[in-house]
């Protein structure tokens, strides 16, 4: 066999393996486009030093209107995650998490200081301005859902310019109330340890009828009621004192009549004795 004729039989050859190998490869299969390879995550093994602003999320644009932020998370759910990745007994290894809102539809706008580990909530600022200190639904400025020890003092508005519907009240009438308000001695279930002395918040405020509601006593409504029930003690004590002092007065001037009446017996039995004195 001459060159030439190698040549040409060595080409077919490399040009019908190519095509028995695309017809096996793509047989019943559509061509694939190239996608380009998913970019690696971004190793340091130095410190970062951004010189200006950084924006994080998903929702970052090219071209960001920073304002005066240093700082932007910019996307649709929100959370920073402290984990603490020790494993020995003796070091503190609770992980904590900053959650903004819920992430369902209709949920509630926050923002939350999270125990990971227990998966609880323990701090929440609602977008009302309400804060929750063990609970995640706050009512009020501040609910918090456990006991409070304040190394201090605690100050309440009394203000007369924040106040209205001035009524006066009954201080007999409130102590008449008070003598029959069932107080006793307790325990909140939550806390066994501690025993404390009061009524229940039902029963003061069927007796008075002050407060938000009936299971909860305000100090000020406590505070109102012991007030009140001093000055109508007061009262007693000072309608009592007049009495006495009017009976001291009765009975001085009834020992002084009976004085007179001694000494005008004394006399008449001085003049039967010595009946002469009288010639």
């Amino acid at each position: 066999m001459t060159f030439k004729r190698l040549f040409i039989v060595s080409a077919l050859a490399i040009i019908l393996a190519g095509i028995a190998s695309f017809s096996v490869a793509g047989q019943d299969q559509d061509p694939q486009p190239d996608t380009p390879a998913a970019p690696s995550d971004t190793f340091l093994t130095d410190d970062l030093i951004v010189y200006g602003s950084e924006c994080i999320g998903q929702d970052c644009v090219n071209g960001e209107n920073f304002s005066f932020d240093t700082l932007r998370l910019k996307e649709n759910n929100l959370r920073i995650h402290f984990f603490d990745t020790s494993n020995s007994g003796s070091f503190p290894s609770t992980d904590w998490r900053i959650t903004i809102n819920d992430t369902f539809n209709g949920g509630d706008n926050y923002f939350s200081i999270d125990n990971a580990t227990a998966n609880t909530s323990l701090l929440r600022i609602m977008a009302d301005g309400n804060v929750g200190i063990g609970t995640t639904s706050p009512s009020e400025r501040l609910h918090v859902n456990g006991n409070v020890t304040v190394e201090g003092v605690v100050n309440q508005v009394s203000d007369v310019n924040v106040k209205e519907n001035f009524t006066a009240v009954s201080p007999q009438e409130i102590l008449m109330r008070l003598n029959e308000l069932n107080i006793t001695s307790w325990n909140y279930i939550s806390d066994p340890d501690s025993t404390h002395i009061g009524p229940t918040a039902q029963d003061f405020y069927a007796a008075f009828g002050v407060g938000v509601d009936d299971q909860h006593i305000s100090s000020i409504d406590t505070g109102g009621v012991a007030l009140v029930a001093i000055q109508a003690l007061n009262q007693q004590l000072l309608a009592q004192n007049a009495t006495i002092e009017q009976l001291t007065e009765q009975n001085e001037r009834l020992q002084q009549q009976n004085a007179d009446i001694m000494a005008r017996l004394d006399a008449l039995e001085a003049m039967l004795n010595n009946p002469s004195q009288d010639q």
